[in-house]
């Protein structure tokens, strides 16, 4: 009865050695395992360890799409990343954030991110998913972009015919042709649009050449009359 008093009474030795399932708590030492987020001895809030060589192989090679700052636990610089990826300029941002973490020291590096950093198997899916949702985000501007042109190009167009058919009026009414657009304004309705150039580049007494282009478009249209059919080209 004594000794096995004695016994339950007995300090256990602090141990030095920790399993490959168990850390030392950052705070006070203690052995602990590995996935504890609170440590039993002192209470304190654990926070996973920032490893330098994963940091360094993740924004070297998937530094484009944001994965590295998705580990640090910057979720907003890793969600920008990963919807600005397919610009590339998140990509030359990484390569020299992986030069700033190889100079950076461990020790500093674990000053720096204090925050609860995510697995890699959560920083892999978010980034998976954020870079579909950039790549439909950026055919939509894609296409909307494109779409705007289109109509940029159809008002050029639109004015063109028009002018051709108040240059055929005014050579009905005053048997030549008008030497420039601004004569040409009002005759059988005739109005350009807004930002769209319309010029008389040429003309004699049996022909003329007119061209129109939208300040925003991408096509410089051009039709020779008369009853010429009007033609396009690259601006």
């Amino acid at each position: 009865m004594i000794r096995q008093s004695l016994d339950e009474n007995r300090l256990e030795p602090h141990r030095l050695i920790k399993g490959l399932d168990e850390k030392f708590c950052e705070s006070c030492g203690e052995i602990i395992k590995i996935r504890a987020r609170i440590c039993p001895k002192c209470g304190i809030h654990l926070r996973n360890r920032v490893s330098k060589p994963a940091l360094m192989l993740l924004s070297f090679f998937l530094g484009g799409i944001g994965i590295h700052k998705f580990y640090l636990g910057n979720i907003t610089q890793g969600i920008i990343y990963a919807l600005f990826s397919w610009t590339g300029i998140p990509a030359v941002i990484g390569l020299i954030e992986f030069v700033i973490y190889a100079f950076t020291s461990s020790e500093r590096l674990q000053e720096k991110y204090r925050r609860r950093l995510p697995t890699l198997g959560e920083a892999v899916g978010l980034s998976v998913i954020l870079i579909f949702i950039g790549l439909i985000g950026s055919v939509a501007i894609q296409q909307f972009a494109n779409f705007r042109t289109n109509s940029y190009n159809a008002a050029a167009w639109a004015d063109l015919r028009n002018a051709a058919e108040a240059q055929e009026a005014y050579f009905l009414e005053h048997k030549r042709y008008a030497d420039s657009i601004e004569a040409l304004i009002g005759v059988d309705g005739l109005c350009v649009s807004r930002d769209v150039r319309v010029d008389v580049q040429s003309l004699d007494d049996k022909s003329y050449m007119i061209v129109a282009h939208h300040e925003s478009g991408n096509k410089i249209y051009m039709v020779i009359g008369p009853n010429g059919r009007i033609q396009a080209s690259p601006k």
